[in-house]
């Protein structure tokens, strides 16, 4: 994720909110720092419930000093 450039920033969160949706994804926010996550999964939260105000979207937080922010998508297992 680019963290500095907002425009980017959002336009990759759409993007990722729309694959959340359609592949029924698990998701892991991985960030450098603690205050990121807050800020990040309600920005992902709102453009979920967007585009599906029903979905249970689940997101995992993971702490990760060493690496720059990125989200990780799990399809859901079909059933």
């Amino acid at each position: 994720l680019n963290l500095t450039d907002i425009e980017e920033l959002r336009h990759q969160l759409d993007a990722i909110a729309t694959d959340v949706v359609n592949y029924q994804c698990e998701v892991s926010l991985q960030v450098p720092r603690t205050q990121d996550y807050p800020w990040l999964a309600t920005l992902l939260t709102k453009r979920v419930k967007r585009i599906d105000s029903g979905y249970d979207l689940k997101i995992q937080r993971q702490i990760l000093k060493n690496i720059s922010a990125q989200v990780v998508l799990t399809p859901r297992k079909a059933e």
